[in-house]
């Protein structure tokens, strides 16, 4: 430590630092670059190399303004922020962090009145088949309209609900609304999203089953999608779970393949029954001959493993004829139909049948746009 740094161990790996006078500012940045500095090369035992890594948050305030304690909250809030940002280990506070975290927790009070207050709604986009365009699921989809600050976006509203811990709550009341919708639609499967918390619980597999078995709903009606990032930070656990919910008679899809590790031997050990593309290769094959390579292997895979692949994010003609002519079973995307309430899915599902033979029939890619010959690319 610099002369006139004082140094505490508030408890466990936690510590806090104070310095004084006009210089404080430089002295602690330094003090914390040399922390940094000392800890960052691994120290060796007699059969490892261990790292340790270090979080560090400063604020700074002047006699007679800030007190202590709202020093101390400051540097906690800043660290915090560095715990979050791996990249900047040392992060100063500013104002906008403490507007972060006030937004954060009126969030969380908000989506707490969301759950009991029906302020939440699940959209469903058809899932139809790559052959003739007939309606064959649907994906249930998740959708917050805030009193004040309107529609949130899926991404931030699980996010949040991951971070605070509200997940779980989230992901029942998914759960029980997809199941009611089940029963409304009579034979459409349902899909849903599960997040990665759900694989920690060791009664997650036996908690769906009871609740199909609670709505009369058949196992071959309800579909889970379940994320790469799941596979590996959960690896055991998802096996376990995924074990006993296809012997459950639970069709399991893996969701945004081609996004995270996609390993081959996840594709292999756990046996899915549905593989869903990630949009991103949908999108790359305007980008040429390579983007389409990829995305037939990619369906030769799913199919090589007796998966089912869809293809989500198709939102044009030209992407529609693509993946149909790669061989993609079925299709989800913009093109076929968006997210949307039950009462115009309902009403979409009636007047399917209309379209049904015109809205998908095979459909050339414009070769010039897709910037590939599709007698070289489809054997």
């Amino acid at each position: 430590m610099p002369d006139g740094v004082i140094l505490a161990r508030f408890g466990g790996d936690e510590f806090g630092a104070v310095a004084l006078g006009d210089d404080a500012q430089l002295v602690l940045e330094a003090f914390a670059t040399a922390i940094i500095d000392a800890l960052v090369a691994p120290v060796q035992t007699a059969e490892h190399y261990l790292s340790v890594g270090v979080s560090i948050g400063i604020a700074f305030g002047h006699a007679g303004e800030h007190s202590g304690n709202e020093l101390l909250r400051r540097a906690d809030i800043a660290m915090y922020r560095a715990k979050k940002d791996k990249r900047e280990p040392i992060q100063i506070f500013h104002a906008e962090m403490d507007e972060g975290l006030n937004f954060r927790r009126t969030m969380r009070q908000g989506l707490e009145e969301a759950l009991s207050g029906n302020q939440l709604d699940l959209h469903l986009q058809p899932v139809v088949d790559a052959r003739n365009g007939t309606l064959t699921s649907a994906e249930a989809l998740l959708r917050w309209t805030h009193p004040l600050l309107g529609p949130i976006s899926p991404a931030k509203l699980i996010a949040l609900a991951e971070e605070s811990g509200q997940i779980v709550a989230v992901d029942d009341w998914v759960l029980e609304r997809a199941l009611q919708h089940i029963k409304q639609l009579g034979d459409v499967p349902v899909a849903i999203n599960i997040s990665p918390v759900q694989f920690r619980r060791r009664d997650f597999a036996r908690k769906i089953v009871d609740r199909l078995e609670a709505h009369g709903v058949s196992p071959g009606q309800l579909r889970l999608e379940i994320t790469e990032g799941v596979l590996v930070t959960h690896t055991r656990a998802a096996g376990r779970a995924i074990a006993e919910l296809r012997e459950a008679g639970i069709k399991i899809a893996l969701d945004d393949f081609g996004t995270g590790y996609s390993s081959l031997s996840y594709l292999k050990d756990f046996g899915f029954d549905f593989l869903k593309i990630d949009r991103g290769f949908i999108r790359a094959l305007d980008d040429g001959r390579q983007g389409a390579e990829l995305l037939r292997a990619i369906v030769d895979l799913g199919h090589s493993l007796s998966m089912r692949v869809i293809a989500e994010g198709v939102e044009t003609a030209e992407q529609a004829g693509a993946v149909q002519l790669f061989g993609c079973d079925y299709i989800q995307g913009y093109f076929t139909g968006r997210p949307m309430p039950i009462d115009q899915f309902q009403d979409w599902q009636a007047n399917a049948a209309v379209r049904e033979l015109h809205s998908l029939a095979p459909h050339k890619p414009d070769i010039g746009n897709l910037g590939y010959q599709v007698s070289q690319v489809v054997k």
